[in-house]
């Protein structure tokens, strides 16, 4: 499901869950109507501005709502998509391919030991802890933390 929910400065946040799930993720905040269809397709985009939402209401579109064309999604999911893993995989020495799960096809990375080893002694940027608050632990905020 999709909850796009219009902003007080007519930008958009994207929120989504799966279905069975209640765990709500963002997808992206702070997003120009001009910008929607980069992060959900130009059919889907032009359903969440047709909605005309008011600034604080949201929409739910889940179902039919989202079964659109998605020709221009098409080129993101087979194209951008694994090129974007190919680029990150690719420092880890980490190979991009395709897997089925629950009897969809869908692009994959392995972890591989060089990239497990960065990630348990380095951190990743969204999860990392912010230098100023470990001073106290031995890092300093010269230190480049990824």
């Amino acid at each position: 499901m999709l909850i796009p929910t219009r902003n007080q400065d007519g930008t958009y946040t994207l929120d989504a869950f799966a279905p069975g799930s209640s765990d709500v993720t963002e997808i992206a905040s702070n997003v120009k109507e001009a910008d929607l269809e980069r992060y959900v397709g130009k059919d889907l985009a032009k359903k969440i501005v047709d909605e005309k939402l008011n600034p604080g209401e949201d929409v739910e579109l889940s179902g039919v709502d989202l079964q659109v064309g998605g020709e221009g999604m098409k080129g993101f999911y087979d194209q951008i998509l694994p090129k974007s893993l190919e680029k990150l995989g690719k420092k880890f020495d980490a190979k991009v391919g395709k897997t089925e799960m629950d009897g969809v096809e869908v692009w994959q990375m392995d972890i591989t030991p060089k990239m497990r080893e960065s990630v348990t002694t380095k951190g990743q940027p969204l999860f990392a802890i912010p230098a100023v608050g470990l001073l106290g632990a031995g890092m300093y905020q010269d230190e480049q933390m990824y």
